[in-house]
């Protein structure tokens, strides 16, 4: 899965700078990453951690809560 900020934006109907800052803030974490297509145009992509993190939310697992 992955999309550059311009069909971002259109496809959320959220502000370009929004859209953008949340990009920096889940590539900053791990869980996207950049690529550039052959038209120098620049893609956000799931990472591997992004995968996995959005499989544990799925399935309703979480590290961080400990069942008693």
């Amino acid at each position: 899965v992955y999309g550059n900020l311009a069909a971002l934006t259109e496809k959320t109907s959220l502000g370009r700078e929004l859209i953008s800052q949340r990009l920096a803030v889940l590539k900053n974490v791990g869980l996207i990453d950049t690529r550039i297509n052959d038209k120098n145009v620049l893609h956000w992509v799931i990472s591997s951690r992004g995968r996995q993190v959005l499989t544990d939310v799925l399935t309703g697992q979480d590290d961080n809560k400990k069942i008693a």
